[in-house]
């Protein structure tokens, strides 16, 4: 690989994603965006966090072609935009529930379940993001569930 590309450091948020438990690091970095984007209205946020999905997409595929690897495990900007929208939608007002939905997202994130599984077969940086939302929302749907209890 030629030089660092903006790209990289975005995919990777900025090295985070060569330390330990990467997608734990970069889930971090969603719950991160979610605490400084929160208070805008709900439809500039949703578009502000499409537009960092359409970048990831493109900045993953570019990452993972450089490397060779169908899905780099430092790329991490895929955790960050799901994270980001379990937190979006579920809008937490307790600890309890911010960090429920934190472990439900890496639980399906990490185990893969059939959607999530499914969602990662797509080529380039579509399935390397495409999962961590399906993983995202199956999260919703737990969270909501168990409001419902």
């Amino acid at each position: 690989m030629k030089g660092i590309s903006f790209e990289y450091e975005w995919s990777t948020c900025l090295r985070l994603g060569y330390m330990t438990a990467p997608g734990t690091w970069g889930s971090l970095v969603g719950v991160l965006m979610y605490a400084v984007f929160q208070f805008l209205p709900f439809f500039l946020h949703i578009l502000l966090w499409l537009m960092v999905v359409m970048y990831s997409i493109y900045a993953a595929s570019i990452v993972a072609h450089q490397l060779n690897v169908t899905d780099p495990q430092q790329v991490i900007s895929d955790e960050v935009v799901g994270m980001w929208l379990v937190l979006m939608i579920v809008a937490p007002s307790q600890i309890f529930s911010g960090v429920f939905a934190f472990i439900l997202f890496r639980v399906f994130d990490i185990l893969k379940p059939a959607p999530v599984k499914w969602a990662e077969q797509f080529d380039g940086g579509l399935g390397i993001v495409a999962d961590d939302i399906v993983a995202a929302i199956m999260a919703i749907f737990v969270v909501f569930a168990f409001r419902l209890v």
